[in-house]
């Protein structure tokens, strides 16, 4: 006996299983939504959420503010000048990652163990703020 099977996509299904979800109060719902996507705004005065290049000026702006971080970002940014992605947020934020993993008692750019997880959630912050266009709860 030979089954036969339909390759029939019916987007109106999707549509209405999708309709179900959003008037259900009992399920919640989260959307995730790729690099770029606040770019595709109608007017400049809609929120949206800065790309790579422009978060990571925003970052170094902040940061700099404070003179103890000035420094070490600038001998970081100096660092990752050389590597082969070069400087971004991604890039600070995985050498900062990598020195308080292996930084121990000493210091490095200047800053102790502390002072690099301060650094840390400083940039996390900036990119909470940044990123946070809107008021929500979660849970």
């Amino acid at each position: 006996m030979t089954e036969t099977i339909s390759l029939y996509f019916d987007p109106s299904e999707t549509v209405r299983g999708i309709q179900q979800l959003l008037i259900s109060d009992k399920k919640k719902i989260a959307f995730f939504f790729g690099a770029g996507t606040s770019f595709a705004r109608k007017t400049k005065d809609l929120p949206y959420v800065p790309a790579i290049t422009e978060m990571t000026e925003k970052v170094e702006v902040e940061i700099s503010k404070d003179k103890k971080y000035a420094l070490a970002l600038e001998k970081i940014k100096t660092e990752l000048s050389g590597t082969p992605n070069g400087f971004n947020i991604e890039t600070l934020l995985s050498n900062i990652e990598d020195k308080i993993r292996i930084i121990g008692s000493g210091t490095l750019n200047n800053l102790k163990k502390s002072a690099f997880e301060g650094l840390e959630k400083r940039i996390k912050d900036v990119i909470k703020k940044e990123g946070s266009k809107h008021s929500y709860r979660i849970g």
